[in-house]
């Protein structure tokens, strides 16, 4: 009786033994524990390499929630627009022309974060303008060419947590270049046509958003009065 009641204790002893070594039973058919030690990456924790006194993070996939702080827009981060615009009637004295569309090139780059939960860029503008108007019934005609140049300031913040998405406010500065020719008027005596070049003052405000289809290369909008009411086109991050 005694060797029958060790025989059943036995198992029991073995597997408080294996627990107390950090051992955990695997249960088999016919009644046999096998003893396993537990997987290194299920009780290893987790660690961070320090070079001196600097941490290294790892950069988040693309596709992944980002905001502004994640490295959309960063300090140090530099971003091309090249832009169609529409509205904004420069300088057109009259009600049928024909117009090109805002055509416009900006850049900007981060330059101060910790101003709050966003990233401050400061950048610029360069666009053209025209516009043609031919008298009715002969070859004369009117023609106005304007180019905008504009100094930009923008706040990125992520307002919408939509990932790959960049949206910022900003506000411009800067001058109008407006440049008018009249043929027609060039052929009457005595006639007021003064043309030539003249430089008018602009100020703009605008709200805007980049959409990341890669890591680099997207497409942007910006609504407001900036050169153009509206601004459409691709954008490159570097």
């Amino acid at each position: 009786m005694k060797i029958l009641a060790l025989t059943c204790l036995l198992p029991f002893v073995t597997l408080f033994h294996s627990s107390a070594q950090g051992q955990v039973p695997v249960l088999r058919s016919g009644g046999q524990n096998i003893l396993a030690k537990p997987s290194n990456a299920s009780t290893r924790s987790s660690t961070s390499k320090h070079s001196g006194s600097s941490t290294t993070y790892a950069t988040p996939p693309f596709g992944s929630s980002q905001t502004s702080t994640d490295g959309l827009f960063r300090e140090g981060t530099t971003v091309v627009n090249l832009g169609l615009g529409l509205g904004m009637g420069y300088g057109s004295h009259f009600r049928s022309v024909d117009a090109t569309p805002a055509m416009s090139i900006s850049a900007e780059r981060g330059v101060l974060e910790g101003i709050g939960p966003g990233v401050i860029g400061l950048g610029g503008l360069i666009g053209y303008k025209g516009y043609r108007y031919d008298y009715p019934g002969s070859e004369y005609n009117a023609s106005w060419r304007n180019i905008v140049v504009l100094i930009r300031g923008t706040y990125h913040y992520d307002l919408l947590q939509v990932p790959n998405l960049d949206t910022y406010v900003g506000a411009s500065i800067g001058a109008r270049f407006e440049h008018y020719k009249d043929t027609y008027l060039e052929t009457v005596p005595a006639s007021e046509y003064d043309p030539g070049l003249g430089t008018k003052f602009e100020t703009g405000v605008f709200l805007g958003g980049r959409y990341y289809l890669t890591n680099r290369i997207g497409a942007f909008a910006e609504l407001g009065y900036d050169m153009s009411y509206f601004k459409l086109g691709l954008t490159g991050r570097f």
